[in-house]
């Protein structure tokens, strides 16, 4: 499991990387500031994808969710 941290680190830091930091995903939409709906969580995996294969994947992406 650590080797492939590394690898991400180091595969992020050879291109150009968007980071994309989250903290809860619901279903529906919530008052609770920190929450995004699943739905707008597509849609950024979406773009990411659309990025990557305009840019000939010479842009890496990362995902975080904090506690």
């Amino acid at each position: 499991m650590l080797g492939e941290s590394i690898s991400v680190i180091n595969w992020c830091q050879t291109l150009p990387c968007l980071h994309f930091f989250y903290h809860d995903l619901r279903p529906l939409e919530d008052k609770y500031s920190y929450a995004i709906e699943t739905t707008a969580f597509e849609t950024h995996a979406d773009l990411i994808a659309e990025v990557r294969r305009n840019q000939e994947n010479r842009v890496s992406a990362e995902f975080t969710f904090g506690d």
